[in-house]
């Protein structure tokens, strides 16, 4: 197995003035956590703002409602009124209509000029997760409900929609529909691996803020995430890859990660970003690739 896997890069010029993709990670499920930086010196690269992991995130004057129905992203007010609110829902969907649409755009240029080898990614097998000494116990609820590609993608399309229907109940007050649809979302993200990944992630962060990151539950917790990001191809990225830098010719980086964040540092350097300095990072959660 060589040191390095070696991936033909192309700069996307088209997508933006100034814009450059200038580290590829090629046929790995991890491309929509990128997007193009306009503007920006050669090297740069950021993380895409993705929508949150059940579907787009509500408005600002519908959160202050879902945090009473224990919604992630709750308790924001908006104090300028119904006006108010319905402009700042119209900026929200625009902007968001946006970024899709630039998503898409990137997507298509990523598919039609980039070319690479890459690294084969192969699904776990589950029963040999289950069988394993010390497996969560969770673990056995969990990993039997995760879906095939297909069934995860109609899970994700679902999702969405019924998300559009809960905020709907929450901006009519309507908070029976509300808890059904909420609880009916939930059901539907069993079959996501990165969903159920995000939900452990939070329930992990929740025991942190409470001072019971140590306890049996957090531990627990970080056992069963750590077996669930083996069916995600963005945690599975960890190594040394080599990728072209524009005019600074090829660049060897080693990709590491802090929590659900991918480090990518540069082990050869030039006058942009020297050896040893990170060149990149990106959010690999559910919030960084949906």
């Amino acid at each position: 197995q060589p040191p390095f896997q070696r991936i033909n890069v192309t700069s996307l010029k088209a997508m933006a003035r100034s814009s450059y993709i200038l580290i590829g990670l090629v046929g790995l499920g991890c491309a929509d956590a990128f997007l193009p930086l306009s503007g920006m010196p050669r090297g740069a690269m950021r993380p895409a703002t993705g929508a949150a992991a059940l579907g787009a995130t509500a408005p600002a004057r519908r959160r202050s409602a879902a945090a009473r129905l224990g919604m992630q992203d709750g308790g924001l007010v908006d104090p300028s009124g119904g006006d108010g609110n319905r402009q700042a829902q119209d900026v929200e969907r625009n902007a968001m209509q946006a970024e899709l649409q630039l998503r898409d755009k990137f997507r298509r240029s990523w598919k039609t000029r980039f070319s690479g080898t890459g690294t084969g990614f192969s699904r776990p097998v589950t029963e040999e997760i289950l069988g394993q000494d010390g497996c969560p116990p969770r673990l056995k609820e969990l990993l039997p409900r995760f879906g095939t590609n297909e069934e995860v993608a109609e899970s994700r399309a679902k999702v969405t929609m019924l998300q559009l229907s809960l905020d709907a109940a929450i901006e009519d007050e309507r908070y029976a529909d509300a808890v059904q649809l909420r609880d009916e979302i939930r059901r539907v993200a069993q079959a996501d691996p990165l969903a159920v990944h995000g939900e452990l992630q939070q329930q992990l962060k929740d025991l942190n803020e409470a001072g019971n990151g140590g306890s049996m539950a957090a531990a627990e917790i970080r056992a069963a995430a750590m077996q669930v990001s083996k069916y995600l191809p963005q945690y599975q990225l960890g190594g040394k890859w080599r990728g072209h830098y524009g005019r600074a010719g090829w660049e060897d980086i080693e990709v590491t990660y802090e929590g659900d964040t991918l480090v990518a540092t540069k082990l050869t350097g030039e006058s942009n970003v020297p050896a040893g300095k990170v060149t990149f990072r990106a959010d690999m959660s559910s919030k960084g690739v949906l």
